[in-house]
């Protein structure tokens, strides 16, 4: 009886082991099938997405988006259809300065110190790695716009400066420069420093979140497990525009994905 009991002990504890190394192999090779699928399809989508900017011309991308941002729709193998948008993703502060040198230095290190001095708990929330000095007139929250403005102006005026901005974006439309020009004359900023906000409070981004979602028709087995996402950052710069760093215009428009990942966790 006692060796009887033995055995069943001994054959439990192998078929255990074997079930979980048959588990470890599974999830081994499910990896490697996710690692394969994201880099085919993630690259296809990149491609489809250099092309449209491409294809956009030297034109603003901002026109060319619908109300919620989506750009296009792209048709893939297995009846799958990958939506794409755009998002405005400058509206943060740079705390990266690494390239960075004169002027544009001095400027990142002014409004870092700005937003640290106004935000001193909240700063990392509202920093970036990526891009240029400037920020998103129309995307950027008040502590950032406040943070920026606060580097050029007066205590005082610029606190009638953020606060006018913001009521300025509040009527639905974005600002454009000349929208941003009246501002200033309602608020009577100094001449000698609107060029500098001018440089510092962009109405037209450059960098850009680019979100890609796959959608798989109804009726497909086995079900995905939730929305397939992927998303990354872009640059995408119009003829005659400074690049992120102290570089000179380009010639034409360029772009280039900065990053890449897939973002299927993160909903």
């Amino acid at each position: 009886m006692v060796i009887v009991l033995m055995l069943l002990a001994v054959s439990g504890v192998v078929i255990a082991y074997m079930l979980d190394r048959q588990n470890a192999q599974s999830r081994t090779v499910a990896r490697e099938m996710e690692s394969y699928t994201f880099h085919h399809i993630s690259r296809g989508i990149q491609e489809a997405v250099e092309g449209w900017i491409r294809g956009n011309g030297n034109n603003s991308i901002a026109p060319a988006l619908a109300e919620d941002g989506h750009a296009f729709d792209l048709a893939v193998e297995g009846g799958q259809t990958v939506e794409v948008y755009f998002q405005d993703a400058q509206g943060s502060v740079l705390a990266d300065f690494a390239g960075l040198t004169g002027d544009n230095l001095d400027m990142a290190i002014d409004i870092i110190t700005e937003l640290r001095r106004s935000e001193p708990r909240n700063a990392a929330d509202f920093v970036r790695r990526e891009g240029p000095v400037a920020i998103s007139v129309n995307s950027a929250p008040e502590p950032v716009l406040k943070a920026v403005i606060s580097s050029v102006l007066s205590p005082l005026l610029a606190t009638s400066l953020t606060r006018e901005l913001l009521s300025a974006r509040a009527g639905g439309e974005p600002l454009d420069r000349a929208k941003l020009e009246q501002v200033f004359r309602d608020i009577e900023v100094p001449s000698a420093n609107i060029p500098k906000l001018q440089s510092l409070l962009a109405v037209e981004p450059v960098l850009w979140q680019v979100i890609a979602q796959v959608k798989t028709p109804e009726g497909v087995w086995p079900p995905p497990r939730g929305m397939i996402r992927y998303g990354g950052l872009a640059l995408i710069a119009t003829t005659g525009s400074n690049t992120p760093r102290n570089r000179s215009g380009d010639l034409q428009r360029s772009s280039s994905m900065i990053s890449w990942e897939n973002l299927s966790d993160r909903q």
